[in-house]
């Protein structure tokens, strides 16, 4: 994916809630999209998933899975596509799956997206609550959302995205509603089945304590935009946005032995879209601004490795490794 924008209006009064966005996933790559609230990667996810509709408008460079080229896609191609090729879970599997249909049918029902009679679906709608991990599926496929517990729910929401075998999963913070250990249940199940199956995922979080072990690739977002991208094994132990630096100095530290401190956060919040400052949206929050941060906004350059958007971005290891 090149320049992808999604829009609010048109014309001279059209407001960019997500701007210019470039990513890359090779087959069976994972890359975890971070940022805060508002920061725009759930906008980001839909417009991937062609669900962009009115009154927002998202359009892009390139757009591209595998061979095919989605931004010539007319809307019943894109609903082949959809689900076939690349897949989504929600965030909230409760409000994602409907409450008057068992979980089972509704799997089948996507595993029709490849063009099998209802007995195979079904067939399939029970393999795949399998190969996630649910207990007993031929019978717990008949068990309507409410009664499963959350971390089942979300199983069910997984093994729909999976029933028409796409290449592309993109998971929309589905770890959020989960306790600590169902949350890692997830993640691992995610990781396994991109394994196995060669399967890119895309995992959307605000949580950085989730990257290491489960991302190849991290995408840092601010304001709609990428400020960092790169290695997931470079990124997070020497940030070079100021950005990415407080996010993972106000992860909580999982080590007994280290020295308890009071957890730093990041003063102010994210502008909003029609009140984003000029020059770099981070610097009325950044440690480091500039006058020059404050004018003009910096671009994307390769910097050890990775992308980043940043004019003080050789500085950053230095200035802010030695303040932590």
């Amino acid at each position: 994916m090149r320049g992808l924008r999604v829009s609010l209006g048109s014309g001279s009064a059209a407001v960019n809630l997500v701007d210019g966005v470039d990513l890359d996933l090779a087959p069976g790559r994972r890359l975890a999209l971070v940022g805060e609230s508002g920061s725009g990667k759930s906008l980001t996810a839909t417009a991937l998933m062609g669900l962009v509709d009115d009154p927002l408008r998202s359009k892009a460079d390139v757009l591209r899975l595998g061979d095919v080229d989605l931004l010539r896609l007319s809307p019943a191609q894109w609903r082949r596509v959809r689900g076939a090729l690349v897949a989504m879970v929600q965030q909230d599997p409760l409000t994602a799956l409907s409450p008057v249909f068992s979980a089972g049918s509704q799997i089948a029902e996507a595993a029709r997206a490849r063009s099998r009679n209802r007995k195979e679906a079904w067939t399939q709608a029970v393999e795949r609550m399998r190969e996630v991990g649910i207990p007993d599926p031929a019978v717990r496929a008949h068990d309507f959302p409410h009664q499963l517990s959350g971390g089942l729910r979300q199983r069910v929401a997984i093994a729909m995205a999976l029933a028409s075998e796409p290449s592309l999963m993109i998971a929309d913070e589905p770890t959020t509603a989960l306790d600590v250990t169902v949350q890692s249940q997830i993640i691992e199940l995610l990781k396994t089945l991109s394994e196995q199956r060669g399967m890119g995922v895309v995992f959307i979080t605000h949580d950085l304590g989730i990257v290491p072990g489960f991302a190849h690739e991290l995408a840092v977002m601010y304001a709609g935009r990428i400020v960092e991208s790169g290695p997931a094994g470079s990124v997070i132990p020497v940030p070079r946005h100021p950005y990415t630096f407080a996010l993972i100095a106000s992860q909580p530290g999982l080590d007994p032995r280290s020295p308890k401190r009071r957890l730093p956060t990041i003063p102010g919040s994210p502008p909003g879209a029609r009140s984003r400052p000029p020059g770099c949206a981070f610097a009325p929050r950044c440690p480091l601004a500039l006058d020059l941060c404050t004018q003009s906004a910096p671009e994307l350059r390769i910097v050890d490795g990775r992308a980043v958007a940043c004019h003080r971005a050789d500085e950053v290891p230095e200035l802010l490794g030695a303040a932590r």
